[in-house]
């Protein structure tokens, strides 16, 4: 839980102790999670946000035969339902800009190269 940042989903009161940090401040109530002992506990809020939190937080449940049409909508939401057409205009645009890049770069670089070749011809006084 430490190394990923990961909610356990047992409640236990080993898992409340292994979290428990003296060195947060503030404390928080968790008895929505771990139970009434948990009203004040100094521990990780983004892990383990306040009641207060949580309450005005809303969960997704079973939508019975809803549930396609409720999937679709969250993918609306999350962005990951771009057609093939957005997917060709994106992938056109960063094409163009890297043929766009790399002429100006070698247009640089010919000029460069015009002006050493000038510096070399010059006579010397």
């Amino acid at each position: 839980m430490e190394a990923t940042g990961y909610v356990s989903a047992v409640a236990t009161p080993e898992v409340l102790e292994a979290q428990t940090d003296p060195e947060i401040k503030e404390t928080y109530n968790l008895a929505y999670f771990f139970g009434p002992e948990a009203r004040r506990v100094h521990i990780n809020p983004i892990q383990y946000p306040d009641s207060s939190v949580v309450a005005r937080c809303a969960m997704i449940h079973d939508s019975g035969e809803h549930t396609e049409a409720v999937l679709e909508m969250w993918s609306h939401v999350k962005g990951d339902n771009l057609g093939s057409g957005v997917v060709i205009i994106i992938l056109a645009t960063v094409g163009a800009f890297v043929v766009y890049a790399v002429s100006k770069k070698i247009k640089r670089y010919n000029h460069t190269k015009r002006n050493r070749k000038r510096k070399k011809r010059k006579p010397v006084k």
